[in-house]
């Protein structure tokens, strides 16, 4: 017998596989350097393709959260680990957010819409970021939420609170204009 330890065998269903595609985002969590901005780059694509109409950034925003929760909740009790930090739909779902909230408020106030501007992106990128890792009150509050309602919450939180700085930010600028 030799001195290997083996890992025991852990069956997985169908399901299993599709939660861990899905909570890994295809995989992209797996990268060795900062899965959470990799989860975040993801998080930009999917608002560049889908997120630019108030009612169809409210579809994807609500399909990335749901399934964000279901997914990262089975990952999470699979692996018996909380919140690994391979799972990043949370983070695909808290960007996308960041980036919607403001394109959103801008279809209601019919003002200019920003959303295909670089500069936007960037400021929406960063923000994300920096509320996701400070997690300012109460988000840090809702990591403690069980499974993968913690998991997402948090970085939905954050994605709204990056989301209504970057649209204060666009306001007040717009203001200076004037």
């Amino acid at each position: 017998m030799s001195g290997d330890v083996q890992q025991p065998h852990l069956s997985s269903s169908v399901s299993d596989r599709v939660a861990l595609v899905i909570a890994t985002g295809a995989g992209a969590g797996y990268v060795p350097w900062a899965p959470g901005t990799v989860g975040s780059l993801l998080g930009v694509g999917v608002f560049w393709l889908w997120g630019h109409s108030f009612f169809g950034g409210l579809l994807v925003a609500g399909l990335l959260s749901l399934l964000g929760v279901w997914a990262s909740g089975r990952v999470e009790k699979r692996h018996q680990e909380a919140d690994p930090s391979f799972i990043i739909i949370d983070e695909i779902a808290g960007q996308f957010v960041a980036l919607w909230v403001p394109t959103g408020i801008a279809v209601i106030l019919a003002t200019r819409l920003l959303a295909g501007d670089p500069l936007f992106i960037l400021m929406g990128f960063v923000l994300f970021r920096f509320f996701d890792i400070v997690k300012p009150a109460p988000i840090r509050r809702l990591e403690k939420l069980k499974r993968g309602v913690g998991i997402v919450a948090d970085d939905l939180a954050a994605g709204i609170y990056a989301g209504l700085a970057l649209q204060l930010l666009i306001s007040s600028s717009m203001l200076m204009k004037l």
